[in-house]
């Protein structure tokens, strides 16, 4: 009660209105849902217009992040390396073990024989092999 004495009768009048238009803009902006959205007419034309850019522009951004195939030697094709390039494990450890018998690979007739590849997978892969002299 005491805190009633420090104030003057005005001055708690002010308080208690300052109280209630703090307490009425807070219920009010709480109520009100949402700002409204902005809509914008924009013809079709002009949509298919631009979206046909951003596909093409997308398209573009996804053909420069695949993965490009320098030449290699097929002899040291690690399991990383095997898997990046289509072969299944099988394969892979077909040609370590034939490694493994410090054999060489030395065309892309023997690569195939060696790991059992299919036709498709090394002619997907037979131009990026490089042999040494």
């Amino acid at each position: 009660m005491k805190f009633y004495a420090y104030f003057s009768n005005k001055q708690r009048l002010a308080l208690v209105v300052l109280v209630i238009v703090i307490l009425s803009f807070q219920l009010s902006w709480v109520s009100y849902d949402k700002l409204p959205m902005d809509t914008f007419d924009i013809p079709t034309e002009t949509y298919l217009k631009f979206q046909k850019e951003v596909d093409s522009l997308l398209t573009i951004q996804n053909q420069r992040s695949v993965a490009t195939i320098y030449p290699f030697n097929p002899n040291y094709i690690t399991d990383y390396k095997g898997y990046g390039l289509g072969m299944s494990s099988e394969e892979i450890d077909r040609l370590h073990a034939f490694r493994s018998k410090n054999k060489w690979v030395n065309s892309a007739k023997e690569f195939q024989q060696v790991t059992k590849i299919s036709d498709s997978l090394l002619k997907r892969i037979a131009p990026y092999f490089k042999f040494p002299d």
